[in-house]
């Protein structure tokens, strides 16, 4: 068994607690390489890859290749302990759960992070 984060304890209906292997779960490295190169050729970025990929690229990709509409929003935040003002910019989208259609085959859904 692979060395186990919080995220891969379960627990059953009397609240007891059992480490669950999540390797049957995780992707092949081939599945995983074949995503990048198929991100990468539609003109995404991988940014980094753990047993997901974080992927970026600007927001008319996004909408060009899911078929969404994303919407972009502006709040005003005060750094804590200072007087100093900054600009967040976030971003939502249509739908809660983007999809390439031609990439249905390899990868379930691209999920939107601010």
């Amino acid at each position: 068994m692979q060395n186990c984060e919080p995220t891969c304890l379960r627990a059953d209906a009397q609240g007891t607690t059992a480490v669950v292997d999540p390797a049957p779960y995780m992707q092949s490295s081939a599945t995983m390489e074949k995503a990048k190169a198929e991100l990468k050729r539609f003109g995404f970025k991988i940014e980094a890859q753990r047993a997901t990929l974080s992927i970026s690229a600007p927001p008319e990709l996004f909408e060009q290749t899911c078929g969404v509409q994303l919407m972009r929003e502006q709040r005003r935040m005060h750094e804590p302990g200072t007087s100093k003002a900054v600009i967040l910019v976030m971003y939502g989208s249509s739908e809660p759960v983007l999809h390439i259609p031609e990439l249905n085959d390899i990868i379930e859904g691209i999920v939107l992070v601010n």
